[in-house]
């Protein structure tokens, strides 16, 4: 009978062990979003703009600041229906701004973490954070923006930033 039990209540280190790299994760994003909000004012610019084509994110003042960096695309939230689609199977995502969310599908598939696995998951938006952070972290990039567009976000995970004037039209 207690090898019953052992089997279902021993820990499982393959499990711990994505679970300290998902907190960690989640615990490095939100320093690093805190830094580049104290530094240039991440989340609090007039304007953001993504570039599918040159595959960069601006973030963009009135006074014509700007804060230029590469972009991956992590996945999109719907708040409606509260499900995250990962960027790696999305319709709209150029496949080269999806390359980061294939480091979260490995991170997935290495730990057997169905969420990861599945094209679309279904998620509160903590957990979407989380997705993101977990992919930032993978993919060595330097923070995560989370981009309103109609009933959904988009997740912006994005490299190191430059600055430049911009003229705003």
């Amino acid at each position: 009978m207690a090898r019953f039990f052992d089997r279902w209540f021993t820990k499982n280190p393959k499990f711990d062990d994505a679970i300290t790299i998902i907190e960690r994760s989640f615990d490095e994003l939100v320093k690093k979003n805190k830094l580049h909000e104290e530094a240039w004012g991440l989340g609090h610019l007039d304007r953001w703009d993504l570039s599918f084509t040159d595959g960069t994110i601006s973030f963009i003042t009135k006074s014509g600041f700007q804060a230029i960096a590469a972009v991956q695309v992590v996945g999109t939230f719907n708040t409606i229906d509260n499900s995250f689609l990962w960027a790696w199977d999305h319709p709209s995502i150029p496949a080269e701004l999806a390359t980061a969310s294939l480091c979260a599908r490995a991170f997935g598939e290495k730990y057997d973490l169905e969420d990861y696995k599945l094209r679309m998951a279904q998620c509160d938006e903590e957990t979407a954070w989380e997705y993101a952070a977990v992919t930032n972290h993978l993919a060595e990039l330097q923070g995560v923006y989370r981009a309103p567009s109609d009933a959904r976000y988009i997740f912006l995970a994005f490299g190191e930033v430059e600055f430049t004037s911009a003229s705003l039209e």
